[in-house]
């Protein structure tokens, strides 16, 4: 039974601690090195883990001065010596047999990664709405030539959330998190890790479940998205180059990753935390659209299958109407 390194980042998450750990340390697939790094909390959390360190031999505790969730997990990373490694937010949960049942696939299937689905919990007044999320359309082993049938199926959509993998240590032995990215920083180191992996795994458990509550990193205004998704896009364009893609499917892949990444960055000017005059909301659309190329990556984009809403606003961007958007942000928060 190899040993798996779960990392979990934790900053001032108190109330949600105690249950995220006791789902861990439950966890039926015994072998486990519980790697929790508190990224200089200012409320109890410092000290819920050290009572658990107290009654779990396997949970090791890193402090550190706050510095963000990337440095957290490189942090965990250093010290990580399973043979697989994984990562836990310390919100979350994981349902008791989720590890046992993702090792016993990845080590049936030889392979360098696993990915499985979630749970979306969403909190909202004190009640929760659940909705399974990320299920592949395929289980079990595939090739690196059969990811690119595969990813060409999926039209490219891959969720790239790092919870939903299990890496081999080999495999990622020499990356790590970006600490000057706040949002998608999971999505480059995925990518990333894709990229170098000959055999994937897909599997479509879903006992992870994740938690969204108002405040999380999604629902508030990110400055640096621009730079963010830059990143995101780069490690995309390496993923499909490895996959052997040609031009043309890499263009229609690429172009919903720009225009959807644009459309993210027009409803996050929305939100009630982006306090930016509208000028400056306009100024950087503008400089956004350039680089992100719209008006070239229009003709590659698919509507098909988007709902009522999505074509809407996705007609407006490609119109150079997004700023009716920005007009009627609150509406557009509400639907986005």
């Amino acid at each position: 039974m190899e040993k798996i390194s779960i990392i979990v980042p934790i900053y001032n998450v108190a109330p949600y601690l105690p249950a995220c750990l006791d789902s861990i340390i439950h966890q039926t697939y015994l072998n486990l090195e519980i790697i929790l790094v508190d990224d200089g909390s200012t409320d109890s959390s410092n000290k819920i883990c050290e009572q658990y360190k107290t009654v779990d031999p396997r949970i090791q505790v890193i402090h550190q001065k706050n510095q963000g969730v990337s440095t957290a997990r490189n942090a965990g990373l250093a010290l990580a010596a399973g043979h697989y490694i994984t990562f836990a937010d310390a919100d979350d949960l994981l349902e008791p047999s989720l590890l046992a049942e993702c090792i016993k696939a990845i080590e049936t299937g030889q392979t360098d990664v696993l990915y499985h689905g979630f749970k979306k919990d969403v909190w909202k007044s004190g009640k929760v709405s659940s909705s399974l999320k990320g299920i592949p359309s395929f289980e079990g082993v595939l090739s690196k030539n059969q990811m690119k049938d595969y990813i060409l199926a999926q039209k490219g959509n891959l969720n790239v959330n790092v919870f939903s993998y299990i890496f081999t240590r080999e495999l990622i032995a020499d990356l790590r998190f970006n600490p000057d990215l706040p949002y998608a920083e999971d999505a480059v180191f995925v990518m990333q890790a894709l990229s170098k992996a000959q055999t994937y795994y897909f599997s479509a458990n879903c006992d992870y479940h994740y938690n969204v509550r108002a405040g999380s990193a999604a629902y508030r205004w990110q400055p640096k998205l621009v730079e963010c998704y830059r990143n995101n896009f780069m490690e995309t364009r390496h993923f499909l180059e490895s996959l052997e893609l040609t031009s043309r499917e890499m263009e229609e892949i690429m172009s919903q990753k720009y225009v959807d990444g644009y459309a993210s960055l027009v409803y996050n000017l929305c939100l009630p935390t982006c306090t930016l005059s509208l000028k400056e909301k306009y100024r950087i659309l503008q400089s956004a659209r350039t680089e992100f190329r719209i008006d070239h990556y229009k003709r590659f984009y698919r509507l098909k299958e988007a709902g009522l809403f999505q074509k809407a606003k996705t007609f407006l961007i490609f119109r150079h109407f997004e700023i009716f958007l920005i007009l009627f942000g609150t509406l557009y928060c509400k639907k986005g």
